[in-house]
């Protein structure tokens, strides 16, 4: 990824039999608190395994827009506007959806 791991101090892992490999789970969730957002938002590592399986999910789904023949262009209520279309539209139009 080009980014400098963070080491087991940065991690609060100071006991030697870490050896160097803190579980993923941890280093995502202490990656998370140093991150700019102070833990609001995923950092690297986290946000790009999340990014990764959903697009892993809508390559594999042979229904999904990615995978469909005709170009695909979302309009309102979905998008904000036409031609704008972000992930928090996506998530927007989800939740009004299921909230009926």
């Amino acid at each position: 990824m080009g980014k400098t791991p963070l080491d087991n101090s940065a991690l609060g892992l100071t006991e030697p039999g870490w050896n160097d490999e803190a579980p993923l789970w941890f280093y995502i969730l202490k990656e998370t608190e140093r991150a700019p957002s102070s833990g609001k938002r995923l950092g690297p590592v986290g946000g790009r395994i999340v990014a990764e399986v959903m697009l892993g999910i809508l390559d594999k789904d042979e229904n999904s827009y990615v995978n469909h023949s005709a170009p695909w262009k979302p309009v309102k209520p979905i998008a904000s506007a036409a031609g704008k279309f972000g992930m928090h539209d996506l998530i927007r139009f989800g939740d009004t959806i299921q909230r009926g």
